[in-house]
């Protein structure tokens, strides 16, 4: 979550000269960055339970366990299905890219003209259509921080009733030996 909080703070800071990276390539790989933290929440959210459930296996409160992890795991799967599908497809076939990256890098060409006035005005136009697109990135990810910090939270709120009593005090697994 504060990778993630980071990448938008990230996204809102252009802090390179437009000679070494430009602007919009900048705005996509953190896209693609962010992308890559939600499978990261997702896999980690997943294994979690996955970990809890073996580690009860011998525990007289396994049966309730088991029956809860999966529900968890498929609860974060879905909660988070449509961002992973659209970083697997990216990261195993292309760049991540839509329509107004593409624009915004056809843009950029046209700010390389020969011609001072056309130049001068592609930059202009370049540096309004950046700004706008950034202030949508931003808000998308501040909207997808907080459903990903709301779905964090409701695992939570079922994985400390799964191993902790009602006193905050952790529940070992039984077949534990200290």
């Amino acid at each position: 979550m504060e990778t993630m909080r980071n990448i938008k703070y990230y996204i809102g800071h252009f802090p390179y000269s437009e000679d070494k990276v430009a602007k919009h390539r900048h705005l996509q790989f953190h896209i693609e960055a962010f992308l890559q933290e939600i499978y990261i929440l997702q896999v980690r959210l997943v294994q979690l339970a996955t970990f809890i459930e073996r580690k009860h296996k011998k525990d007289p409160r396994h049966p309730r366990i088991k029956a809860a992890c999966p529900v968890l795991q498929d609860y974060v799967v879905k909660a988070t299905k449509d961002m992973v599908a659209v970083r697997g497809s990216h990261v195993h076939k292309w760049r991540y890219s839509d329509n107004q990256l593409e624009r915004l890098s056809g843009i950029s060409f046209y700010t390389m003209m020969p011609n001072e006035m056309i130049q001068k005005t592609f930059k202009w136009y370049y540096e309004s259509e950046y700004r706008k697109i950034r202030k949508q990135r931003r808000a998308w990810v501040a909207k997808a921080i907080e459903d990903s910090q709301m779905l964090v939270d409701a695992y939570f709120d079922q994985v400390f009733k799964l191993v902790f009593d009602g006193k905050d005090g952790l529940i070992y697994p039984s077949n534990l030996k200290f």
